[in-house]
């Protein structure tokens, strides 16, 4: 019997209880990262003239931004669990087996970029030809509906795909074609529920907007473990829920 998203909330909060500290230099410390990693991609790698050097910087900053970000996913799947995490667990991937963590992420970054694309190369469109597109409404729309299920397809192979890295962390005995096809087919027929808890903090994410964002850094470890806990469902590692007399 599956558990509701408020349910899963519940206990994503019990496990956080008493460990926010940690929560939140993890937090804290990974995005400082991810912004230095940001930074570094800004100065060194944005059209200075050499477009293939540019593009292979600032896909070996995405690689690295995934695999910082999936150290993340480690230490709050790690809290959800009971055990003890430092600020070094960020880099759990660079130490655990790290080329299987690095072409996880390389055929996550290939797809959702090839996915992303159309949409990229349509934005463009709008601007450069936007009084023949003004006068050709048929091509806009169509420009349009191309983006819309572009960007519908990322958000599946998202969620198709959201499980794998957890996969990765706990079954260092499977290849990456095994941890991808294990992962998929636990998702199947789970998309919507992650969706749904996913878009479940929007409430909490506006409200921290109110708070010039500090409240994110209550609320990010919340949906981070929140994530970890479904997985944990999922993989059948929390106990059956008990059914409703």
């Amino acid at each position: 019997m599956k558990r509701s998203s408020a349910e899963l909330k519940a206990l994503a909060r019990g496990y956080l209880q008493g460990r926010y500290t940690i929560a939140i230099e993890l937090i804290l410390v990974c995005y400082m990262i991810l912004f230095g990693l940001s930074e570094i991609g800004l100065l060194c790698f944005s059209m200075n003239g050499f477009a293939l050097i540019d593009l292979a910087g600032n896909f070996m900053i995405s690689l690295l931004t995934i695999m910082v970000s999936t150290g993340l996913s480690y230490c709050f799947l790690a809290i959800s669990r009971g055990w003890q995490v430092r600020i070094t667990d960020l880099f759990f991937t660079f130490r655990f087996q790290p080329d299987k963590a690095l072409i996880l992420s390389l055929i996550y970054s290939v797809v959702m970029t090839v996915l992303e694309l159309p949409s990229t190369v349509i934005s463009s469109s709008f601007g450069q030809f936007s009084d023949y597109l003004n006068t050709n409404i048929f091509l806009a729309l169509i420009l349009i509906l191309t983006s819309v299920v572009c960007l519908i397809l990322s958000v599946i192979f998202q969620l198709a795909f959201a499980m794998c890295y957890y996969i990765y962390m706990d079954h260092p005995e499977m290849s990456v074609q095994q941890i991808i096809q294990t992962g998929f087919h636990m998702m199947k027929g789970n998309k919507v529920r992650l969706f749904y808890i996913y878009i479940s903090f929007i409430g909490l994410i506006l409200l921290s907007c109110l708070t010039c964002f500090i409240g994110l850094l209550w609320v990010l470890p919340y949906i981070q473990v929140t994530a970890a806990v479904f997985y944990r469902e999922l993989n059948g590692e929390l106990p059956p829920k008990s059914p409703v007399a």
